[in-house]
């Protein structure tokens, strides 16, 4: 009997070490993402507003489709009413919040607040040896009660390298086909015709966009993301007329655009002036009143402006590159050194602004030689031929200085200049001057002629290709 019992407990125990894995085990990550959806629609009452406000992972592609993904499986199922996710990065955007690193549980939930979700969902899918742990909690927005955590544990391997592979060369996105759902779907509330603005505006349709901002502000005038999405609507639309209207113009950042001010700018700025007055803690409420008063030309109120943003979002350098270039406008060159070099201490590789810097550099050294002071001109002009190597002007500029001094050295930096751009007539003439001054007149007359024959109207330089023609003997 006693064998018998042995035999019976080491059959049962082989038995349970040969099952399938243990609950909430999975082979891929969209059937873990599945039970995500069901346990979540479980836990939350019906008609509950839900965001997905953030899933950590190992790349940004990836917590994009896990968050989209369990959008669209809770939106099929129908219970919750869910925030987009896009606009939920929309408005983080505005917020005072650090762009860099994760976002933290108390931004995540006044994100949440703000787009009218009742509970959030933060989450993470980290590395657990070979396999993956899908870890989701669902926190209510006005308690910070934690209502559900969810762990799902996702077998690795192949099943997980090729989606990850995917998803990063752009062969897989996720299904948002829910979004035309949502689109379809009557607003009732505030915060309902300030969602469904922010995804026509994110479609760049701001006509109906500014319908449903209208809406929202009048059943509640104190919502100031309402405002300020408004007078975003108008700005960016207003810029958008200007833009297809000259078919030249490059859409790409950093974009520069000068216009006059029209009635949708008026319109506005009363708007964002509201959406600060009611919170001022709206970063993009300053960032796009500046960018708006930059293109019209008040440039003191864009500095302000841009001055506040920066103090809300300090990480973020697109405000510096932004106040530089008003700076710049201003003509304040070394107020616009200073915010341009920040970037580059910072980020070497942000918006090319190495070439930027080189250019203010070189401009600063252009006025200072012009008022005599050549030792500034020359280390401004070293300091542009640090951040660009290429800058012909540059060399040109330093060239220039040497030449007060050092024909020799002028020599060479005019050639670094014509290496660098063959057509450069002006620093040809200059290097025939330096030749002319060592009294090598031969190489004057190449340099003169060469000057000539990419500018042939040019008197100064006939004039000068004759006296070296008469005193070298070349005709």
């Amino acid at each position: 009997m006693k064998k018998f019992i042995i035999v019976i407990f080491f059959v049962i125990f082989a038995l349970s070490c040969t099952t399938s894995p243990k609950k909430g085990y999975f082979s891929n990550i969209d059937k873990a993402l599945d039970q995500a959806a069901e346990e979540i629609n479980a836990t939350l009452p019906q008609g509950k507003r839900l965001g997905i406000v953030k899933i950590d992972s190992d790349a940004l592609e990836l917590s994009s489709y896990l968050m989209e993904e369990l959008t669209g499986r809770l939106v099929k199922i129908g219970k919750l009413t869910m925030v987009d996710r896009l606009n939920i990065e929309y408005v983080r955007n505005e917020l005072s919040f650090q762009l860099s690193g994760e976002v933290s549980d108390e931004s995540a939930q006044a994100i949440g607040k703000m787009l009218g979700a009742q509970s959030i969902a933060i989450g993470s899918l980290s590395k657990v040896s070979n396999n993956y742990r899908l870890r989701i909690n669902i926190i209510e927005v006005e308690s910070a009660v934690n209502e559900a955590a969810i762990l799902l544990d996702v077998q690795g391997g192949r099943n997980y390298t090729t989606l990850f592979t995917a998803l990063k060369e752009g062969k897989r996105v996720a299904d948002v086909s829910y979004r035309e759902e949502e689109l379809a779907r009557a607003p009732k509330t505030a915060i309902d015709y300030l969602n469904r603005g922010i995804m026509f505006a994110l479609r760049l349709d701001f006509d109906t966009a500014l319908l449903d901002f209208d809406d929202a502000i009048k059943l509640d005038r104190n919502m100031a993301l309402a405002y300020l999405q408004r007078a975003k609507a108008l700005f960016i639309r207003q810029v958008k007329r200007d833009v297809e209207i000259d078919p030249n113009f490059e859409f790409v950042f950093p974009f520069r655009l000068k216009r006059g001010k029209t009635n949708d700018d008026d319109r506005a700025i009363v708007d964002f002036n509201q959406a600060i007055e009611l919170n001022p803690d709206l970063a993009g409420a300053w960032r796009y009143r500046g960018f708006l008063f930059e293109q019209i030309g008040e440039y003191d109120n864009a500095v302000s402006d841009y001055t506040q943003y920066i103090r809300r979002r300090p990480d973020d350098l697109e405000g510096y590159m932004r106040r530089g270039f008003t700076y710049q406008d201003m003509e304040s060159y070394f107020k616009a050194e200073d915010d341009f070099t920040h970037i580059f201490n910072v980020d070497p590789n942000f918006a090319r602004i190495s070439y930027t810097l080189s250019y203010i550099c070189c401009y600063i050294g252009d006025l200072a030689f012009k008022g005599g002071g050549y030792g500034l001109a020359l280390q401004y002009y070293d300091k542009s031929r640090y951040y660009n190597e290429n800058n012909a002007r540059a060399h040109f500029g330093a060239a220039n200085v040497y030449y007060t001094k050092e024909y020799g050295t002028a020599i060479d930096a005019y050639t670094l200049a014509i290496n660098i751009d063959p057509n450069y007539h002006e620093a040809f003439f200059w290097r025939g001057m330096s030749y002319y001054a060592l009294k090598d007149y031969n190489l004057a007359v190449d340099n003169f002629s060469k000057a000539l024959k990419l500018d042939p109207l040019n008197e100064e330089y006939q004039k000068w290709l004759q006296i070296a023609k008469d005193i070298s003997g070349r005709y």
